[in-house]
């Protein structure tokens, strides 16, 4: 039996910001909100947020130059599991990074 596959074009959001992303990159620019960073990974902690974000910006990223999308994608496993502290934030970026290794 073939199983058939049907594509549907994602719709247009060129013109449209997504409120709930963690970060936005343009360049080798990254903006933080860090407001909904705290609350996706369960930590107030700047340092903490920070260098997690760096270290997600280096898992969805190919290459010299950050990927938005990437990124985006590897943040949104993360905060999607919806870990409650920094331990489980990092257990969740562990999982997101291996799924991008495989």
């Amino acid at each position: 039996m073939t199983a058939k596959t049907k594509v549907l074009a994602a719709p247009d959001h060129a013109h449209q910001s997504n409120p709930s992303r963690l970060l936005k990159i343009d360049g080798s620019t990254v903006t933080i909100d860090h407001t909904a960073a705290q609350k996706a990974f369960g930590s107030s902690d700047e340092d903490f947020i920070n260098g997690l974000l760096r270290q997600l910006v280096n898992v969805g990223s190919h290459g010299k130059t950050p990927d938005d999308k990437g990124t985006a994608f590897v943040a949104s496993i993360v905060k999607g599991i919806e870990p409650q502290d920094q331990i489980e934030a990092m257990l969740a970026s562990q999982m997101a990074a291996v799924h991008m290794a495989t």
